[in-house]
């Protein structure tokens, strides 16, 4: 399944413009429906990207080119990744992510826990000469109502 321009741009008009500081997180539902422990853990990696079970919903490298023109700079995902099952279309993807100087965090449990007001920073540890790196999701809010 692609997100595409046209499914963020729906999302807008429902909700409200993105603004350049909102990271925009594409809840998917994957993982909670997916992630087993052996043997039952096929559905979440190696029967989507064998052909046996459709794949995670992912954005398109034109999504990704939409966002970046609404000043959008972190893209996130409860999805494996944000590249999708199709090794072509997922190298494009992390390609234009690159070249958009774009952020993409993949693998985020709960989403659905976030609460409103909240703020999210991402700490990846450093490995020279890599292209990503594994880290922390932190997110910031208070219970306290102002």
């Amino acid at each position: 399944p692609a997100i595409t321009p046209e499914l963020i741009q729906a999302y807008e008009q429902q909700h409200s413009p993105l603004n350049p500081s909102d990271i925009v997180l594409f809840q998917t539902g994957h993982v909670p429906k997916h992630l087993h422990p052996a043997p039952r853990d096929t559905g979440m990696w190696l029967d989507p990207l064998a052909g046996k079970s459709e794949g995670w919903p992912a954005p398109t490298p034109e999504a990704v080119r939409y966002l970046k023109s609404r000043a959008i700079r972190s893209v996130a995902t409860d999805a494996p990744d944000l590249g999708g099952v199709d090794p072509r279309v997922a190298a494009h993807l992390y390609w234009t992510l690159a070249s958009q100087e774009m952020v993409g965090i993949e693998f985020l449990s709960t989403p659905d826990r976030i609460p409103e007001n909240s703020y999210f920073t991402f700490a990846p540890i450093k490995i020279n000469a890599a292209h990503s790196a594994p880290g922390r999701a932190i997110l910031w809010y208070s219970a306290e109502k102002y």
